[in-house]
């Protein structure tokens, strides 16, 4: 019953038309500017009585939208970086499908096999697993990777990723 009622609104759903998000982002926008101008009035009562013609530059309505559409950003960039928890699921793959040579530890992979585990792996992985990347590590005479130095080089590329946007947070 749930199913007939969730496929009846998803087949019934409409993306917003570009006027639609237009109306949206001005009717936001001006509501940032009611705000804004509530603000000063309560800070200084007197912009009620005395008119005002000239506006100085200081923590504007621009600031504010700009300010907003960067810490959006951020967040829609964190979100896409590897946290903490899906790294068990990436090192769990990468150990089942490394071949391993004369009883070593380490794993090897080889290209058709990162490209097949690549394609398993949620979404936020797949960045790590182009060509390029594989290009990028050491390979063995058969032209293999090291599981254990692909593993380490996406925890580094996160831990960097992460500091990134935390130091990001500060710019001003």
């Amino acid at each position: 019953m749930a199913l007939k009622i969730l496929k009846g609104y998803v087949h019934d759903f409409k993306p917003p038309s570009d006027d639609d998000r237009e109306r949206e982002t001005e009717t936001c926008f001006q509501r940032i500017q009611q705000e804004l101008r509530q603000k000063h009035a309560r800070e200084h009562p007197s912009l009620a009585v005395i008119p005002r013609f000239y506006f100085g530059s200081g923590p504007g309505l621009k600031s504010l939208v700009n300010r907003v559409a960067f810490l959006t950003l951020l967040d829609r960039k964190g979100a896409e970086i590897v946290e903490s928890g899906e790294y068990n699921l990436l090192w769990d793959s990468l150990m089942s499908v490394a071949t391993k040579e004369n009883d070593s530890v380490d794993g090897w992979i080889d290209y058709a096999t990162f490209v097949q585990l690549g394609e398993t792996l949620p979404v936020k992985f797949r960045q790590n697993f182009r060509p390029s990347v594989f290009m990028k590590l050491p390979h063995n005479d058969s032209g293999q990777i090291n599981a254990t130095h692909f593993f380490n080089y996406i925890l580094r590329k996160a831990t960097y990723l992460q500091t990134r946007l935390r130091m990001s947070l500060h710019d001003p």
